[in-house]
């Protein structure tokens, strides 16, 4: 199960769509939670929700911490009286807008440093609810700002849980996403008591032909034809670069750059809009639906129609020569090689 939390600024605008359509494409979390989308219609600071995993009951916690500083303790009172009732496994999953000390933040004014005796509320709720960090990757530092003495940088989104949350999962991990259209990065909790390994399969994408680089970023990866042919040409196939990620990349290394201007920050922001419309383009191409114009954004239709072509293409049993049925995958490829 994923669990996703993410300040995304204005729910409404280009990027972040395409963004929230990518975060449900890539991980389909069980729970989303958005906050500062500048919908006047909702507005909270804490959401309970209890579910069910593995015959389990869990308590899951959305915060968004009260950015007015004299408030946020008023979060964090409330969520040590919720403690207290608390009885099953427990997460927390937000953006908190509170750091637990000074090696959480990078730049701003006086050095970066703030009084220890800030953090002491924060890090009492955390000890007082029993709450524990989860390993992560990605760049912790989720959010960046912009002061008059330049960029800062802060942990402000975390995933933390409860002794009894990491015992029945103790595999669960969090992953901090690339940031490349909010001033916060999405926090995606993994969850799971058990670790699965998946083989990933490569697929080309047409849509990265024609693109400047293209072909150099081939021989980096490949090498020349004969080296490809006689070295581990899967492991080649695998380290080409995907060129289709290269903006978001470039946008995550702008924002923490202190170089970076705002004009050349929007640049690159105008510049991944233009992808995202050729990937609708390329969706279309996929989906072999030939009425469709350029411009529309039946981005879901065609992900329907390709689903449905690779379904009609399925391979889901064969008759050997003794007039038998194969259905099992290995006996389907076993009638399938004698035959040819």
């Amino acid at each position: 199960m994923n669990v996703l939390a993410w300040n995304c600024q204005r729910a409404g605008a280009e990027l972040t769509k395409k963004h929230l359509e990518e975060l449900h494409r890539c991980f389909q979390p069980s729970f989303l939670f958005l906050s500062e989308t500048k919908n006047n219609r909702f507005f909270c600071r804490i959401c309970k929700f209890h579910s069910a995993m593995i015959g389990n009951k869990i308590f899951i916690t959305f915060v968004y911490g009260d950015p007015v500083v004299e408030y946020r303790e008023y979060v964090w009172e409330r969520l040590t009286r919720m403690s207290l009732n608390c009885r099953n496994v427990w997460l927390m999953i937000g953006d908190f807008n509170k750091i637990t000390g000074n090696h959480e933040k990078r730049g701003g004014g006086g050095g970066g440093r703030r009084a220890e005796s800030s953090f002491f509320p924060f890090r009492n709720m955390i000890s007082n609810s029993g709450m524990i960090d989860f390993p992560y990757t990605g760049n912790s530092l989720s959010w960046v700002g912009r002061r008059v003495s330049g960029k800062v940088k802060c942990r402000l989104d975390r995933a933390i849980g409860n002794g009894d949350w990491h015992f029945l999962f103790s595999h669960t991990s969090v992953e901090y996403l690339k940031l490349w259209d909010s001033d916060h990065r999405p926090v995606l909790a993994k969850i799971c008591s058990v670790v699965r390994k998946r083989r990933k399969i490569f697929n080309f994408d047409k849509r990265w032909l024609g693109k400047p680089g293209f072909k150099e970023a081939v021989i980096s990866g490949w090498g020349d034809f004969n080296e490809a042919h006689h070295g581990n040409f899967h492991q080649k196939v695998v380290s080409c670069p995907r060129l289709i990620e290269d903006l978001k990349n470039q946008i995550d290394i702008a924002t923490a750059d202190d170089n970076t201007t705002l004009e050349e920050l929007e640049d690159l922001r105008r510049h991944l809009c233009t992808a995202f419309r050729e990937e609708e383009s390329f969706w279309s191409q996929k989906s072999r639906n030939l009425w469709h114009k350029d411009g529309d954004q039946n981005t879901k239709f065609h992900h329907a129609l390709t689903k449905l072509r690779r379904a009609r293409n399925l391979i889901i049993c064969l008759k050997d020569k003794d007039g038998n049925l194969a259905e099992n995958p290995d006996e389907i490829e076993a009638v399938a090689v004698q035959y040819f």
